[in-house]
Formats: structure tokens, C-alpha cells, sequence
């Protein structure tokens, strides 16, 4: 047509290469935005690790090693909710953290767990679990009475030499967030780091 002929083809062709470029520059953005953030997310893993790594080794109470293990854990995770069990050698809970409720909520929930339900999975069979919904596992019992509600879970074992020494676990309290791959190899690496210290033997 003359009006493509006479200068207005050309607009429109520079019109379409502007909005491709736009949409090209976009995409690339957000790719960098992901890789910035994936990279930021694999430093503070890092420097969490070695920040508890360091505590274990200057020999600093083991209560509070263990909380912080929980606390930075939950948070990288993303996590409302985490905690840690050390069981003894004989069984029973030695230590049992938590993160994400308070004190006086944790009060009211009442006696630490004794490895029933879905949690006594990893315990006992030592295996890792994330599920978007802690209820539609077949080994779920429920939770007790006043205990907030959890939905996705993301559970692993705290091994040692010769068994399970324990277990660390994140859970959301919002049904619509789920756990990653990414998201459970950042648990492994922290339950891996408590079961390699035989100086928290004694717990157990």
C-alpha cells in the first residue's frame, strides 16, 4: 500500500522492533534479578553454616548452638515454622527446639513429641519428606490440642556414625506455600553439620 510505501511501513516496523526489544530486556532482567537472588540466597546459606560451625567448634552451650541451627535454617528455608529433636542413645527426646512459636505457645501445646505420626518417619526410617500437605501423608495423626496449623512440610534426619540421631523439620502455616529441591538440600546441609560434631554426644 502507498501509506506502507511512503514512510508508514517503516514506523510500524520500528514500532514492533521497539516493543520486541522492550519485552527482550525484560526477560533478561528478570533472569539477572534470578541469578542475583539465587546467588545472594547460596551466601547467606554459607555464612549461616559457618557461623554455627564456628559456635560448635569455640564449644558455646549446646542449647544455643542447636537453636541458632534451627533459627537460621527456618529462615532460608522460608519457613513460619522449624525445629530440631536430639534423641538420647536409649531413646526419648533429649532436646527438642523450636522456632517461629513462643514461649508461652509452646508451653500450651504441652509434652515434646515422641516420634509418632509423620515425623516418626524420619526418625525411625530415616528418610527426608516434603509434602505440600502434611494431612494427606498416610502415617499423619494429627496435631494436639492447641498447636498451630501447619501444611507443607519439609523434614530431614539428623544422622550420625551408626543411626538416626534426631531430626530437623520446617513447616508453613500458609496452605498456598510449599517447599523447593533447593529448600531441602539447604536442610540436609544444617542437619549435616549438627550429626558430624561428636561433641554434641552427650546429649544422647
Amino acid at each position: 500500500p502507498d501509506w506502507f510505501a511512503g514512510g508508514g511501513g517503516m514506523v510500524l516496523v520500528l514500532a514492533i522492533v521497539a516493543v520486541a526489544s522492550g519485552v527482550f530486556c525484560s526477560v533478561i532482567f528478570r533472569m539477572v534479578q534470578g541469578y542475583a537472588d539465587q546467588i545472594a540466597g547460596q551466601h547467606r546459606e554459607m555464612v549461616a553454616l559457618h557461623d554455627s560451625s564456628l559456635a560448635i567448634q569455640r564449644n558455646l552451650d549446646v542449647q544455643d548452638v542447636l537453636q541458632g541451627v534451627v533459627e537460621e535454617a527456618r529462615r532460608l528455608c522460608g519457613a513460619r515454622y522449624g525445629a530440631l529433636s536430639y534423641l538420647h542413645a536409649e531413646g526419648g527426646v533429649a532436646a527438642f527446639l523450636t522456632s517461629g512459636i513462643t514461649p508461652e505457645q509452646r508451653a500450651a501445646i504441652g509434652p515434646e513429641p515422641v516420634g509418632r505420626g509423620v515425623l516418626g518417619v524420619v526418625l525411625h526410617q530415616g528418610q527426608s519428606l516434603r509434602l505440600d500437605r502434611i494431612a494427606d501423608h498416610p502415617a499423619a495423626v494429627g496435631f494436639p490440642p492447641h498447636h498451630p496449623d501447619m501444611y507443607a512440610l519439609l523434614a530431614v534426619p539428623i544422622e550420625g556414625r551408626q543411626r538416626v540421631l534426631g531430626n530437623l523439620y520446617v513447616a508453613q502455616g500458609n496452605p498456598a506455600l510449599r517447599f523447593t529441591p533447593e529448600n531441602e538440600e539447604t536442610l540436609h546441609r544444617f542437619a549435616g553439620l549438627v550429626g558430624s560434631r561428636e561433641r554434641l554426644d552427650y546429649l544422647y
